[in-house]
Parts: structure tokens; C-alpha cells; sequence
């Protein structure tokens, strides 16, 4: 449970750094950055849609994109955000989600596939 809502949990956190940069899995384009939490503007959610037309959801990163950006494979799209203030007791990670026609999908899979 986060904040009183059932945990949706549907992704793989991959552990991180604050700070480290992330890189794009694959060539695509930004489509947006809204928030994690609604009315907290402080951890950030990025939806970006791959060139084969998969899309990908990375929370906790501060991007360095804009909506239509394109961007290739292996390009510093962000940095990873500092949790540590909403859960001080967290391991630092980027939440990650590939969504294959309408479907999450394992993303470790994808992204050794990518």
C-alpha cells in the first residue's frame, strides 16, 4: 500500500544512484512527463513510444526531453530522482514499465531484447 491506495505494482525497479543518468533502451519519441503522485509535483513520470510502437513508462527521473523529442538508443534521456524525502528508507530505483500492444510485459525481457 502506498498512501491508502492498492499497490499496482507493474514494472521492475532497476536500482540506481540519485543522480546517475538514464539511458534510452531503444530509438523513439517523448511523448510526455506528468507526475508520480497526484498533487505532488516532486517525482516524475515519463511516457516515451519506441519506434517499433511499444511504449515505455519510467518513473522517478527528471527528464532531459520534451514532449515530441525524438531521441536513439543508448542517449541520456534523464536523471535519476532521490526518493529519500517521500520514503527515507528506500533503495533509489527507476520504476519501469514496457507496454507491448496494450499489454505490460516483463521489461527485463524487452530490454535485453532491445
Amino acid at each position: 500500500m502506498h498512501d491508502g491506495a492498492p499497490d499496482e505494482h507493474k514494472g521492475t525497479d532497476l536500482s540506481v544512484k540519485a543522480g546517475a543518468f538514464i539511458y534510452a533502451p531503444s530509438d523513439g519519441v517523448w511523448v510526455r512527463t506528468g507526475i508520480c503522485y497526484p498533487g505532488d509535483f516532486r517525482y516524475l513520470k515519463c511516457v516515451m513510444k519506441f519506434n517499433d510502437g511499444n511504449r515505455c513508462n519510467l518513473l522517478y527521473v527528471w527528464p532531459r526531453l520534451t514532449k515530441g523529442k525524438r531521441f536513439e538508443r543508448g542517449e541520456v534521456i534523464g536523471m535519476a530522482q532521490d526518493l529519500s524525502a517521500l520514503y527515507p528508507c528506500i533503495i533509489i530505483h527507476v520504476h519501469t514499465e514496457i507496454v507491448v500492444r496494450g499489454r505490460r510485459v516483463d521489461p527485463m525481457e524487452y530490454l535485453e531484447a532491445a
